[in-house]
């Protein structure tokens, strides 16, 4: 990019050498001003660029990314119009993108296997405890699920089907809607609509070969519905004074919050225990100050480490406010999700 700026500058240069005679000369000054204005904005793109780079460069590294792999995370994104440093960084683009990829890929045989490599390397095939299930792709094996109430247990799962094994016969066949329900973390209950792809005898019982259910329904479960939000938080842990006699700031990335907590990115870890007051935005409200408590902190996919808290002792009031801005983002948050499913 840098060649082709100079190029640009070197062309518009000549032709100016060319043709300055026949300017007039509050043309020609206003034509040295644009080219003086746009240079800034041409510099910082290339910067902008050259960290990109550099930050994919280092990701692929730090996950053993191989150029085969970045081949299909560009050829992924482009799928989504993101970039490749976005779909490698963000769960939710990464399964918009393979299922869009996969539905345009047919007839590839090893697109399916090598869209898995790229996930385990990333580590996008282990949900945490308090992650939502995207799409069932995120199951493990060994999960226990009910199919059409019976009992039954994740036994493998690939990037076009999964499978599940039950005790007994379900009365499912190639093509059926098979309903499936399933709890994660203790916080909400998942129910899956997929079809059958296969049915075998295994044992005493049945192994059942489901399509992917690209949205799962999540039955609420907690006391606080959470919402995805985004913007700073600062922590200001209240154990620590800093020279000048006031509690040091630490900056983090808001990623979820509900009436009970937040979750949050912080640039290292946050002990356990830790004690914290927090401060941030939310749907338009400003919420100073709130006492919170780190319930646990764990180095996500992208080398951030994320961060539990809950909320300790606050108002009511304060409370109600918090529950007021998460209502206010659901229908909004609700509408992107199915905008982004339409396209």
């Amino acid at each position: 990019m840098l060649d082709g700026m100079e190029a640009f500058f070197r062309s518009l240069a000549e032709a100016f050498a060319r043709n300055r005679s026949a300017l007039p000369q509050a043309g020609a000054l206003l034509l040295v001003l644009a080219v003086l204005a746009a240079a800034p904005v041409l510099a910082a793109a290339v910067r902008r660029r050259r960290a990109a780079r550099a930050r994919l460069r280092d990701l692929a590294e730090r996950h053993g990314l191989s150029p085969g792999d970045l081949g299909l995370a560009a050829r992924m994104a482009r799928e989504v119009g993101a970039s490749p440093l976005a779909l490698l960084t963000r769960l939710g683009l990464f399964e918009r993108a393979t299922a869009r990829t996969l539905a345009g890929a047919a007839a590839e045989r090893a697109t399916a296997p090598a869209i898995r490599r790229l996930r385990t390397s990333l580590g996008f095939d282990r949900l945490g405890p308090h992650d939502p299930l995207l799409t069932s792709r995120e199951l493990s094996p060994g999960a226990p699920v009910t199919v059409q109430g019976r009992l039954a247990e994740v036994s493998e799962v690939e990037e076009r089907s999964f499978t599940v094994e039950l005790r007994g016969a379900a009365r499912l066949r190639p093509g059926d809607s098979a309903s499936l329900e399933l709890e994660h973390a203790g916080e909400a209950r998942y129910r899956l609509r997929c079809r059958v792809l296969g049915v075998r005898r295994e044992g005493l019982g049945q192994a059942i070969r489901l399509e992917h259910d690209e949205a799962p329904e999540r039955v609420q479960r907690r006391a606080f519905a959470r919402v995805r939000a985004d913007g700073a938080l600062v922590l200001r842990p209240v154990a620590l004074v800093s020279p000048d006699g006031a509690a040091p700031e630490l900056r983090c990335d808001l990623l979820d919050a509900s009436g009970g907590g937040a979750r949050v990115a912080s640039p290292g870890p946050l002990p356990a225990g830790t004690l914290a007051t927090a401060s941030f935005a939310l749907a338009g409200w400003t919420f100073t100050d709130l006492r919170t408590v780190v319930l646990s902190s764990s180095r996500a996919a992208d080398d951030r480490h994320v961060a539990h808290l809950a909320w300790t002792r606050i108002p009511e009031a304060e409370r109600d406010r918090l529950a007021a801005a998460v209502a206010h983002l659901q229908p909004a948050l609700a509408a992107e999700e199915r905008s982004g499913r339409a396209r």
